[in-house]
């Protein structure tokens, strides 16, 4: 063989081989890419377990109850509204003022939270009456209590709390939730420290709860049933003045009152200045006993 040629079986050799390495790598590339990818399929429910919470507190849950609560708000809701009203009547029948307005209210389905009377010689001189209706016959049930007696004032609110009670409700549902979720937990959980965080979560929650659901149970009943403040006064009374008391009694029990006022002022002169005569005498008594010790009369000569 030529030079030439030997040179040439020589690249075509060094080219044959490193096309079969370069082929080998690459099968050996991909078997170790696949090899790789096989393991990561198989650890991926491997790793979630590890990365799920040991006591099975799953995240979603509280976005599940937050996105429930935000469906719930944007839902339409009726208008609940607070009613309060008070009016002032006037007439020369108080009794039958109150009476009219008791029939009033019971022929609006309501009833009288509070009542407080006064009486001036056998009749009634003004009633006072805190009653409730339903919310529905508040307006009707205040036109009827004009005309019950001469009104001298009236005053009434209207307050919309429907932001409110669906912000209340939406709470409670949320509370409920998550309580029935830790409950769950709690029947799952096995160590003593998972158990005890798991019932002080529980016992924060169903405190919050119980709170929620008191204030969902006012919130209720101030919205269906409206507050109307009645007040009833007679017309033309007039102000009678205490008699002044005369005689022996009236003079004794004023001469005691005055003897009682006397002491009590002495007492109270007496108490202030007892410290400070106690202080002049403790210092002013020795003290008198030593100048008269040391200061002695001067001597009188005798005549010659």
């Amino acid at each position: 063989m030529t030079p030439a040629s030997t040179r040439r079986l020589a690249a075509i050799t060094l080219l044959a081989t490193l096309g079969l390495t370069f082929a080998a790598c690459t099968g050996a590339g991909s078997d170790s890419a696949s090899s790789d990818g096989d393991a990561g399929v198989a650890a991926a429910p491997e790793a979630d377990r590890l990365d799920a919470p040991a006591d099975g507190f799953d995240s979603n849950t509280f976005s599940t109850v937050s996105d429930a609560a935000n469906a719930e708000k944007q839902a339409p809701e009726e208008r609940s509204v607070i009613s309060t009203s008070a009016i002032t009547l006037r007439g020369d029948d108080v009794q039958g003022i109150r009476d009219d307005v008791a029939d009033i209210v019971a022929a609006h389905g309501g009833t009288i939270a509070d009542e407080r009377s006064a009486s001036s010689k056998g009749s009634l001189r003004t009633s006072r009456l805190v009653i409730r209706v339903p919310g529905s016959d508040f307006e009707a049930t205040l036109d009827e209590l004009k005309k019950a007696g001469k009104v001298d004032s009236f005053t009434t609110k209207a307050e919309d709390v429907t932001t409110q009670v669906i912000d209340t409700r939406v709470r409670v549902a949320a509370q409920v939730r998550s309580i029935k979720r830790i409950t769950e937990l709690l029947d799952q959980a096995q160590s003593i420290r998972t158990i005890m965080a798991i019932e002080a979560q529980l016992t924060r929650r169903q405190a919050a709860l119980d709170s929620l659901q008191a204030q969902q149970a006012w919130l209720a009943d101030q919205t269906t049933q409206a507050t109307i403040s009645v007040e009833i006064n007679r017309t033309d009374v007039p102000v009678v003045e205490e008699e002044k008391d005369r005689g022996f009694l009236t003079g004794l029990s004023a001469g005691w009152s005055g003897l009682k006022t006397f002491v009590l002022g002495s007492l109270t002169v007496l108490g202030a200045v007892l410290p400070f005569a106690v202080l002049i005498a403790v210092l002013g008594i020795p003290a008198w006993f030593v100048l008269r010790r040391f200061v002695r009369r001067p001597e009188v000569s005798e005549a010659p």
